[in-house]
């Protein structure tokens, strides 16, 4: 078994548990969260960052180090995607707030 941090954006980071032979979770996870971001926000300019999966292998001899780590489950899609919602929002508020309006082509 492979134990892995994985995380979204600046979402908290989870414990992913893997059997070698089903590595292609890996992949379902990012398809799902990119899946999500590319309908609800289809113009967003830095869909990459939201979309992109930051994974990083937990050595196997550092695995207990890791236990205080929530383990993805059935409801952590959910979260991730809550978290990566929010993010985006702000970001379209600060843009918003940053704009000199007067000068503004919007």
């Amino acid at each position: 078994m492979k134990s892995y941090l994985i995380s979204f954006g600046n979402s908290k980071q989870y414990r992913l548990d893997i059997e070698r032979d089903s590595s292609s979770q890996l992949c379902d996870i990012k398809k799902s969260v990119g899946e999500y971001i590319s309908s609800n926000f289809p113009t967003l300019a830095d869909k990459n960052f939201y979309e992109s999966m930051i994974v990083k292998q937990i050595p196997d001899d550092k695995s207990h180090d890791y236990d205080a780590y929530p383990a993805f489950g059935n409801d952590s899609i959910p979260e991730i995607e809550a978290v990566l919602v929010r993010e985006i929002h702000d970001m379209e508020d600060v843009a918003v707030l940053n704009r000199n309006a007067p000068y503004d082509d919007l």
